[in-house]
């Protein structure tokens, strides 16, 4: 586990800071939002991390039923402490690995994760194998999210570029990025982060 990245997505969800606190929240509440749109039944959350996100789809969609991966021991374990939600089953596996049959859900979602992984392409074609229509995902919005570093003086020595980042997109980048998989029906900026829905 890489224990800067893990420490730090806890802080930025639990943090105490007015600003980000509300950003992190209209943060979930954008994704919910979005995800209204398809109403799913089955969601696969990928890279669920700590369950942030994930905890708040349980609550607006509780109807429906969350599988939600990581391949982090750790944060399933912290996940599963906060998860008061029958609706959710969290699963340590390995995106590369995951077993589940072809269009097994109606939505898959992936928030924070593609901007960790060098082999992001080849994650996009499972997300897309794995859902039978639609598709969440969710990035960084740059170059505003690393000025918004910068400001707060943080990761300065890596121009803003938080630790265990390795891709950037601004927001017409991942346009044209995920253009390729399918129609993206909504991409939308939550702040500092940009937020598409998918359609197959």
């Amino acid at each position: 586990m890489d224990a800067e990245v893990y420490k730090g997505n806890i802080k930025k969800y639990q943090t105490k800071n007015p600003i980000l606190k509300l950003m992190m929240k209209k943060f979930n509440r954008d994704v919910t939002t979005i995800v209204s749109l398809c109403d799913p039944k089955k969601i696969l959350d990928v890279g669920c991390g700590e369950g942030f996100t994930t905890i708040a789809m349980a609550k607006k969609f509780y109807k429906a039923k969350i599988t939600a991966v990581d391949i982090d021991v750790e944060k399933i374990k912290y996940a599963k402490e906060r998860n008061n939600f029958k609706n959710i089953h969290y699963i340590k596996g390995d995106v590369f690995k995951l077993s589940f049959n072809k269009n097994s859900f109606d939505l898959v979602i992936c928030t924070e994760f593609l901007e960790h992984l060098k082999s992001y392409r080849l994650v996009l074609d499972i997300l897309i194998n794995l859902s039978r229509e639609y598709i969440l995902i969710s990035a960084p919005n740059e170059p505003w999210y690393r000025m918004a570093n910068i400001i707060r003086l943080k990761y300065v020595s890596r121009l803003g570029n938080t630790h265990g980042h390795v891709n950037n997109w601004t927001k017409d980048q991942l346009l044209k990025l995920l253009s390729q998989y399918g129609k993206v029906i909504k991409l939308t900026r939550s702040t500092l982060w940009n937020i598409a829905f998918i359609k197959k």
